[in-house]
């Protein structure tokens, strides 16, 4: 996956399992580089899939982490998008880092990480 797309993944999974450590030292080591605008880093953590930060495919990158988040699964029209839009490796890559921060954002949340001084903060 290119960076901005494997980040909008790491963020937006992190962000709505209230993990600020971990959402906020990728923030800080990766949105620059990612060339994320101010406003796609809020967006990760409080805008909707559809907010019009986002180009289609990271609209519908969001879409699917989130409905990975809430079901486990991508169904219905989503899984279709999903397909068309990444390569198998891709989807395995965009599934594989769904759950991967899904564990860390665990582990992190359950140790009561506090923020790194480096890391940023939630907004809003």
């Amino acid at each position: 996956l290119p960076l901005l797309q494997g980040e909008i993944v790491i963020l937006r999974v992190t962000a709505r399992l209230d993990c600020e450590y971990e959402w906020g030292v990728h923030v800080a080591a990766f949105a620059s580089r990612a060339e994320f605008s101010p406003d796609q880093i809020h967006a990760t953590r409080l805008g909707d899939p559809d907010a019009p930060c986002w180009p289609p495919q990271e609209s519908l990158l969001i879409r699917v982490v989130d409905e990975l988040c809430d079901t486990g699964r991508v169904s219905g029209p989503e899984l279709a998008l999903f397909q068309e839009a990444w390569t198998l490796e891709q989807q395995l890559e965009i599934l594989a880092l769904c759950g991967a921060y899904h564990t860390i954002s665990f582990v992190a949340n359950t140790a009561q990480l506090p923020p790194e001084p480096f890391g940023e903060r939630f907004p809003g």
